[in-house]
């Protein structure tokens, strides 16, 4: 079994390779499929539990790997799936130590709230860049699009905060029989 260094390692792989992962199927798969014209948004759901749960540092790594993902797959406005995220990331670990994490709203608000200032990047670089986008629609699809990434939270975050809580016990456990 790993120790120590070797053990922060492995749980990166695992927290890189699920970032990679959602930004893979994200980029390929998911861009193909919307549903009344939302698109789901994993990488920022990732990003937001992962912020929640471990801290800005490892959020703001997070969103940045899957933002060059995304920025690469995507092939337009290079750089602003990072600024998205990892603003987002930065965002969400300032309060981290001050909310309840364990609440339902907390994961559903931080995800809902991070929709609306990452797509508000997309919208500000696309208005800046000459493209005309109507309001009413802009706010049906920002706000469709927070509530569908909010609800997908509640579904990994809770997941993945057991996991996290898991190998926390099975650390101490180790460091209390060595």
């Amino acid at each position: 079994m790993a120790k120590g260094p070797e053990r922060d390692y492995v749980q990166w792989c695992v927290l890189v390779g699920l970032t990679v992962l959602a930004a893979l199927l994200q980029g390929s798969l998911l861009h193909w499929w919307s549903f009344l014209g939302v698109k789901l948004d994993l990488v920022l759901v990732l990003v937001t539990s992962f912020t929640l749960l471990r801290g800005r540092r490892d959020g703001v790594i997070l969103a940045a790997v899957g933002g060059v993902l995304l920025d690469f797959l995507s092939g337009r406005y290079l750089g602003l799936h990072v600024l998205g995220k990892t603003t987002v990331a930065c965002l969400i670990g300032l309060v981290r130590d001050v909310v309840y994490k364990e609440n339902y709203l907390v994961p559903f608000s931080t995800t809902f709230l991070g929709t609306l200032v990452d797509q508000g990047i997309y919208v500000g670089a696309a208005r800046l860049s000459g493209l005309r986008i109507g309001s009413g629609i802009l706010g049906h699809v920002l706000v469709s699009a927070a509530l569908a990434n909010s609800l997908l939270t509640l579904c990994v975050y809770f997941r993945l905060a057991a996991l996290e809580r898991f190998l926390r016990r099975r650390d101490e456990e180790e460091r209390r029989l060595s």
